[in-house]
């Protein structure tokens, strides 16, 4: 579980929190910190104003809550040298690391955009494929409905005509004729 400082200040006086206390999250120290200035305030107010409660933890400060009314923040450009409040050179590290996974999922944020817009124009695509497959379909269900009616009605004058046909197309069977004089 990592371990938050909570440390008090007051212009360029620093008062540090050696011991710290350990918590499940950053939002777990920010409730605490705000539970401490309202303690704080709550005793003597006139005591803590301009102080200001500073939360920090392994990466360095992440929260300053004023303490008093009126809140001053003081600021000088004689920081204390040994001050805690700047992070040690590992944060530094994980800040560097924490860049490039930033870059990184930038780079897959740019991606899943690219990829997202052409699947939306494959999808585009593909419903206006379907679209003329259906067409197609319908014009080739109609050719075949089309087909059946002249097969059925050449059927019907094929059975009408074949009586005639029947009739005018018959033969007699062939006969042998002989004629005399010939040997």
């Amino acid at each position: 579980m990592p371990r938050y400082f909570f440390h008090l200040s007051f212009g360029d006086r620093l008062l540090l929190d050696d011991e710290g206390v350990e918590l499940p999250s950053r939002g777990a120290a920010r409730l605490e910190s705000q539970t401490v200035v309202r303690e704080l305030s709550s005793s003597v107010a006139n005591r803590w104003a301009s102080w200001f409660l500073r939360v920090a933890d392994q990466r360095g400060e992440f929260l300053s809550l004023p303490i008093g009314h009126p809140a001053l923040a003081l600021v000088s450009n004689n920081y204390p040298s040994g001050n805690v409040l700047t992070p040690p050179p590992e944060a530094t590290e994980d800040r560097r690391r924490a860049a490039a996974l930033t870059e990184r999922a930038a780079a897959l944020f740019d991606e899943a955009l690219v990829l997202r817009q052409r699947t939306a124009e494959l999808l585009e695509r593909n419903r206006q494929l379907r679209e003329e497959l259906s067409a197609e379909l319908r014009a080739n269900q109609a050719a075949g409905d089309r087909a059946l009616q002249l097969a059925a009605h050449a059927r019907h004058e094929t059975a009408e005509l074949g009586i005639y046909r029947t009739a005018a197309t018959r033969r007699a069977p062939p006969r042998l004729v002989l004629i005399p004089g010939g040997e």
